[in-house]
């Protein structure tokens, strides 16, 4: 029970932290350099006397890899770029994702601003949505199982079980989490630009990883799909509807879910780190503490026995000159 308040609190903080402005837009700032010459020359070092590989145009937006003396490295197509400091202007960004090289459609630019305001684990939205979604997503599973058991006398086999279709959904979308918090641009870049979907063209593995869960997913679908006719026949349909709505819910519900297990993971790890280390720290105090009173103890005892012997040798001498 302790370990679920401890796990309830994490998450109220996290909320709680997360919905600070000045949070938000710490985390989604990011330095870039916009080119301000006419046109910038990108070379393969940072040697004066370097090959040029190509060229930059005035407005251009680079996002910087490393900086060195008086040039700036980035990505250009697939190399590392260098261009002179004095051919660009430094820029903070906010929301960084919106300003990108990628050169989205206005469809992808739309699903972009939507994940980012609805997506970003760093507003309290997200968290809202993720048990909002939970919670959905439960109740639509009560619903079909109560659907299923109206359903049950027209049943072809014997094994009857309720379907896992939307157990499946959402950990499919818990796959994609993991890309979409670590990778974001990334994973837009290849649904939008490389488009993975049919085959991964592209060297980034994000691309095959994407193509490999999304593979998964639908075969699942198909499976689950033909498995329902199977067991209902035409009415089989019914639940193919019914629970293929439930299983997109329930595919966002992972997604969200997917995220905020990492955060809460990463805020659990970070506490026991640092619990352990003041607790590292404290023991070794305490140890030098009792060391140290431990010495003090011992000298005194030293001090008691000295006092002893010499008051012993005082009444000793004190005997003998009176017996003389």
């Amino acid at each position: 029970m302790k370990l679920f308040y401890f796990f309830l609190l994490t998450v109220f903080l996290l909320i709680f932290v997360t919905s600070c402005k000045l949070f938000r837009n710490f985390g989604d700032t990011k330095i870039v350099y916009i080119v301000v010459s006419s046109t910038a020359n990108v070379k393969d070092s940072v040697k004066h006397d370097a090959e040029i590989i190509g060229q930059v145009c005035k407005g251009d937006t680079i996002y910087p890899i490393h900086t060195h003396m008086n040039s700036v490295s980035f990505d250009y197509n697939g190399k590392k770029g260098w261009v002179d400091f004095s051919e660009l202007e430094k820029c903070r960004i906010q929301g960084k994702s919106k300003v990108s090289n990628m050169q989205l459609s206005e469809t992808g630019n739309l699903i972009a601003d939507y994940l980012k305001k609805y997506g970003n684990w760093k507003t309290w939205i997200f968290w809202v949505i993720a048990a909002g979604s939970i919670a959905v997503v439960a109740i639509l599973i009560v619903i079909g199982k109560a659907l299923e058991n109206y359903l049950y006398y027209w049943c072809t086999v014997e094994d009857f079980a309720y379907s896992k279709l939307p157990h499946f959904a959402a950990i499919i979308g818990a796959l994609f989490s993991v890309v979409y918090m670590f990778w974001y641009e990334t994973v837009l870049k290849a649904i939008f630009v490389t488009k993975f979907w049919w085959m991964p063209s592209g060297n980034s593995w994000i691309d095959w990883y994407l193509w490999s869960a999304s593979l998964l997913g639908i075969l699942g679908l198909l499976f689950f799909w033909i498995k329902h006719l199977y067991h209902y026949h035409i009415r089989g349909l019914i639940v193919i509807f019914y629970y293929t709505l439930t299983a997109i819910v329930a595919f966002v519900a992972g997604l969200y879910l997917g995220i905020a297990v990492l955060i809460i993971a990463i805020v659990l790890l970070v506490i026991y780190v640092g619990s352990s280390l003041l607790e590292g720290i404290g023991n070794s105090i305490g140890t030098e503490w009792k060391g140290t009173s431990k010495k003090d103890q011992l000298r005194k005892e030293e001090e008691y026995r000295i006092g002893q012997r010499q008051e012993k040798e005082f009444w000793e001498r004190h005997n003998s000159s009176k017996d003389d």
